[in-house]
């Protein structure tokens, strides 16, 4: 289920002298896994560059490095307070 979109107009933001012509759109989603899953982290594809994968407590997002920042309010809300509707949160970069 889509739980928030976001977008990053590289114009908008302290960047802007090399992402101005940059405009990501992101979409989150909610995501469950069987308990008994063991093949979790192991992909079939990653990213060159990707250091790891892991599961994050909504109550921990505060205390990561998630970017953006802002967005981390919606995602608790939608977690912590049962709020079960996307919502579109604009240009959060």
């Amino acid at each position: 289920m889509l739980i928030v979109s976001d977008e990053y107009i590289g114009k908008n933001h302290e960047h802007a002298e090399w992402d101005r012509n940059v405009h990501v759109v992101v979409h989150l989603f909610e995501c469950l896994y069987p308990d008994d899953d063991r093949s979790f982290g192991e992909g079939t594809e990653f990213d060159p560059d990707q250091l790891a994968l892991e599961w994050l407590p909504l109550e921990d997002l505060l205390n990561t490095n998630l970017y953006p920042k802002a967005i981390i309010p919606f995602l608790t809300e939608y977690g912590l307070q049962s709020r079960k509707s996307a919502i579109y949160v604009g240009d959060m970069g």
